[in-house]
């Protein structure tokens, strides 16, 4: 399963189109059109990496993070992520790597 590209906000180089009567905000990655499949508030990080990653398994994705939320970006030929979301937030739990750092005191040698 390839992990989705996380990348800050303002790197982004938007621009719009149109599809099917309304007008859509897309950017280019790895020659790529993508379209903001969900925006997610900086309190759900979890829940907009499953959904990336489930994304991702069919579609190259993108996340762009700025200090107020996550945008999930999907290649435009991704049109149905319904089944994605709904997997990402029906999730009992989120796992997360144990981290083999010790919490104790750091110290450095200093010649």
């Amino acid at each position: 399963m390839p992990l989705p590209f996380v990348c800050p906000a303002f790197q982004l180089k938007l621009f719009k189109f149109y599809d099917h009567g309304e007008i859509r905000e897309a950017m280019m990655y790895q020659n790529l059109i993508m379209i903001q499949a969900k925006r997610f508030s900086s309190s759900d990080r979890d829940v907009a990496y499953q959904f990336a990653s489930a994304l991702g398994q069919s579609y190259q994705t993108v996340i762009a993070a700025d200090s107020s939320s996550y945008q999930v970006w999907v290649d435009i030929r991704c049109r149905d992520y319904s089944e994605a979301l709904a997997h990402a937030t029906n999730a009992s739990g989120v796992t997360r790597p144990v981290s083999a750092i010790n919490p104790g005191r750091w110290s450095r040698d200093v010649a």
